[in-house]
């Protein structure tokens, strides 16, 4: 899947605040999707909610960098407005992701990752670090 794929706008204002409109709907399939919670015993990404799986593959697209401002609600990740991408590039060095199955066995940290958002239900993950592909470090304020 390419990187443009994923995301239909990948900024947002730097005068970004929780107060905009809209920032709480999540990007949820199927007429049950509110009342879906995170899978806490998922073990491959098709055991996934929609939203988690979407950034399952953001993550997988970013390679090396950071995901901000991403809304969580009922322990999902939400996507309106759009979190924004920072990537972090090696000059001279190849920096494309491998290619991974459709589906395939969730690593420790991202299961941790989900783990931490069911946890919380409700927050805004100020940064996400990843690095190969994983998360490795969250900023995440509780109780948005």
């Amino acid at each position: 899947m390419q990187f443009k794929e994923l995301w239909h706008h990948t900024d947002f204002p730097a005068s970004f605040s929780r107060k905009v409109p809209g920032w709480r709907r999540a990007c949820l399939q199927g007429p049950d999707s509110r009342l879906r919670r995170p899978n806490m015993n998922a073990t491959t990404k098709s055991e996934l909610p929609a939203p988690a799986r979407r950034l399952v593959e953001m993550m997988h697209a970013v390679h090396f960098g950071g995901i901000e401002g991403l809304s969580v609600h009922d322990g999902l990740p939400v996507f309106d407005p759009a979190p924004r991408i920072v990537r972090h590039i090696k000059l001279g060095a190849d920096n494309a992701p491998r290619a991974r199955e459709a589906d395939f066995e969730l690593k420790a940290p991202v299961r941790d990752l989900f783990r931490h958002l069911a946890e919380v239900r409700n927050g805004f993950v100020r940064s996400l670090e990843i690095r190969h592909g994983l998360p490795v470090n969250m900023l995440l304020e509780e109780g948005c």
